[in-house]
């Protein structure tokens, strides 16, 4: 009976032995699978996160409709540039076709039509006045100034009306070196517009309104009153990049300027993120620019990484701009050896592409620190500016 009588209560407590050793077993697991993750293991998680959604991009048929509606410009003209023997013509005419993809409304046919004249007028007008007026001229300065200043303004209008502006004076930038009316530049320039218009008609024609985009979060200018502060500042980085530029060299002065005047945002959070962006894309873009080059020299080799860089530069991808600046600035320096093919060019563009970025981002930094003070940006509207 005494042997009856005690087992239970050594099998109770055997079972409370039991489960206080399962649980402390269980909670050492939970602590081990706690720990810190390796450096190696986190980013090879981000790499495949990265992966997953350029392949759901890639896949997606809105993200396709762009790639169509950018490789056609973008490609067409350079690619029939170098069958013609005229690869500066059609490098221009490329580097239209892709400025001139931004300009959509990713709405209505009114709308997205209305956008494209708009940024139209804007790189014809631009082309124009430098064109008309000497690089040396006083003038050219004060109407640079004033079209960077409205660009810069134009911000609190809408980002079509601010592009516009920008394409007037990054196209001075541009035909101010031009020492004359070249028909094939024109032509392809044109060709360039109506190739634009025409994937545009054809895309609307069989699919409708494009789907607005989401815009990233905190891109809504946070400032009330500075606006003239700011546009003040936009202009004064430009006038200056492109002064440095056109010391350094007539064919750096684009870049300094582009830089300057795309990386520069209204306010100093979404600033200073494009120009860590910009610096990462810009340096990978000329490094896998230069290493497609030195393995395949064959224009017509050349001429398909064109193509399949420009199908990888749809919108979708304006959320991770570092990767929308490394293809497209490995599109152009491949563009630029087919301009100069057979000669080592390419090396020194790759040096200079990253010096005139590294000369640009910090303009742009310096005019951000001016145009939104630290005490203006650690007031009550601190956690959306900064």
């Amino acid at each position: 009976m005494a042997d009856s009588r005690d087992k239970p209560e050594n099998d109770g407590t055997e079972r409370r032995f039991n489960l206080v050793l399962t649980n402390s077993k269980q909670w050492g697991v939970c602590f081990m699978s706690r720990e810190k993750p390796s450096s190696f293991a986190m980013f090879r998680s981000r790499l495949a996160l990265q992966w997953r959604a350029l392949r759901a991009a890639l896949l997606d048929r809105d993200a396709l409709r762009r790639a169509f509606l950018c490789m056609v410009p973008t490609g067409g003209p350079i690619v029939a540039g170098v069958a013609m023997g005229k690869p500066e013509a059609g490098l221009i005419g490329g580097v239209i076709g892709v400025l001139l993809y931004f300009a959509d409304a990713d709405g209505g046919w009114r709308s997205r039509f209305f956008v494209l004249a708009l940024n139209v007028a804007g790189l014809f007008a631009g082309t124009l006045a430098g064109f008309i007026i000497a690089g040396d001229h006083p003038l050219f300065w004060i109407v640079f100034a004033l079209t960077a200043f409205a660009a810069g303004y134009l911000y609190r209008v809408g980002p079509a009306q601010a592009m516009a502006m920008r394409l007037a004076a990054l196209a001075m930038t541009v035909s101010v070196g031009i020492p004359e009316a070249d028909p094939y530049l024109i032509a392809f320039s044109i060709g360039a517009v109506a190739l634009v218009l025409l994937t545009r008609l054809i895309d609307h024609g069989l699919f409708g309104p494009l789907p607005l985009l989401r815009a990233p979060a905190g891109a809504t200018p946070p400032i009330q009153n500075g606006w003239v502060r700011f546009a003040l500042a936009y202009a004064f980085a430009a006038v200056v990049g492109l002064w440095i530029g056109m010391e350094m060299d007539p064919t750096h002065a684009i870049w300094v300027v582009i830089t300057t005047m795309l990386v520069m945002q209204p306010d100093a959070r979404s600033s200073y993120v494009k120009v860590v962006e910009r610096t990462v894309g810009t340096f990978a873009g000329a490094l896998c620019g230069w290493v497609i080059v030195m393995l395949f020299g064959s224009p017509a080799l050349l001429c398909v990484a064109v193509v399949i860089l420009a199908l990888l530069t749809p919108h979708h991808f304006a959320r991770r701009y570092w990767l929308h600046t490394t293809i497209i600035t490995a599109l152009i320096l491949i563009a630029y050896d087919l301009v100069e093919l057979g000669s080592d060019r390419v090396s020194a563009l790759f040096i200079e592409r990253v010096q005139d970025m590294l000369v640009g981002s910090s303009l742009a930094i310096i005019a951000t620190a001016a145009a939104f003070p630290w005490g203006k940006r650690t007031g009550g509207d601190a956690e959306t500016s900064l």
